[in-house]
């Protein structure tokens, strides 16, 4: 018994150093990287404004550059944002808030992105809708929807629509862009499928495994629609009570 009472003890302190560990690396991304990513994002975002008097090529090559630093720092921010949930004693909180405030939000975050897309981004949601969920995932959740998007679709529509249904709130997001292949729209419907198949298919990305995770935690479902060449539409399902 007593050796098995140690054993619990020398575990359980392991994993507090882990956590420790793991909160010094978050704290070293955020100061090392994550703020280095914001000034090469921010200065990308300036020449790329002012490119409109250079050269195609040289206007195409800062465009290039703001892009990557843009997708890298927004990536690392989410990253450290869904690391972050595996802290010892991080609590998922909810709260009540504007969900309309949030994907505009988001818009705007993507601004020069849509812009550089030649995309039109239409916010249909009620501008006085509230959910009550997790905001810091749902926003995680809604930037990557959006990131992608933006990325397969040019000279398109992304549309935002949201209303009650069942006591559930639905969030529709729609594009007209290139659509989805069809082994990764079974995977996001499938409640049961595993990390496996975007670990073995990393040309998806590690952001739709970070979705549906974070879809998971905080109680709701994402249901897709979508064939190649035909746009995609993505519904979630939150928690309607606030």
């Amino acid at each position: 018994m007593n050796e098995t009472v140690k054993a619990l003890e020398n575990s359980r302190d392991g994993l507090r150093q882990q956590s420790r560990l793991q909160k010094k690396l978050i704290a070293a991304i955020t100061h090392d990287i994550k703020s280095p990513l914001k000034y090469l994002m921010l200065t990308g975002k300036n020449l790329y404004r002012n490119s409109k008097q250079l050269n195609s090529n040289s206007e195409q090559s800062i465009r290039a550059i703001y892009t990557s630093a843009f997708q890298m720092y927004h990536f690392t921010n989410n990253l450290l944002q869904y690391a972050s949930l595996y802290q010892e004693d991080t609590p998922i909180t909810t709260s009540s808030f504007n969900l309309d405030d949030l994907v505009q939000e988001k818009i705007s975050i993507f601004k020069e992105m849509i812009s550089s897309q030649n995309n039109k981004v239409v916010n249909n949601i009620p501008a006085h809708l509230l959910v009550c969920t997790n905001k810091e995932l749902l926003s995680v959740i809604i930037h990557n929807l959006l990131d992608n998007a933006i990325k397969y679709t040019s000279n398109g529509h992304i549309y935002f629509s949201a209303n009650q249904h069942r006591g559930k709130l639905q969030l529709c997001i729609q594009d007209t862009g290139i659509g989805m292949a069809p082994e990764l729209v079974n995977w996001c419907n499938n409640r049961q499928a595993v990390k496996d198949f975007m670990i073995e298919n990393e040309a998806h990305g590690l952001g739709w495994a970070m979705v549906k995770e974070l879809i998971g935690l905080i109680k709701g479902h994402i249901m897709v629609q979508s064939k190649s060449g035909s746009g995609t539409l993505i519904l979630l399902l939150l928690s309607s009570e606030v």
